[in-house]
């Protein structure tokens, strides 16, 4: 499988794990890069995200991150979208195999 066909398969994964889930899903590289995305994302992946902080620290702690009120809690503060935010929750979840962080 070369590069292109990996960033097909994880864009695609994401999408269906979306659907299923009926929630926007976005995939950061281990640097905080998008590499695969959904929703209003989809236009943004390659771009690091500013919005990731908390994500960068699931990744950092090697655990998830659930942050129930999204705008109000302190790990959405750095966010540049807090003004036009509409999400109810969101999870940070780190891509974890062999104790090495992948996203």
């Amino acid at each position: 499988m070369n590069a292109a066909d990996s960033v097909n398969l994880v864009q695609s994964t994401a999408e269906i794990f979306a659907e299923i889930l009926k929630a926007t899903l976005v995939v950061f590289n281990k640097e905080g890069y998008r590499i695969a995305a959904t929703g209003h994302f989809k236009t943004k992946i390659n771009e690091w995200g500013p919005a990731t902080y908390p994500a960068l620290t699931a990744m950092k702690q090697k655990a998830r991150v659930v942050i129930l009120h999204p705008i109000a809690d302190e790990g959405c503060k750095e966010c540049i979208y807090t003004a036009v935010c509409d999400k109810k929750t969101v999870l940070h979840v780190p891509l974890v195999y062999d104790e090495a962080v992948l996203g």
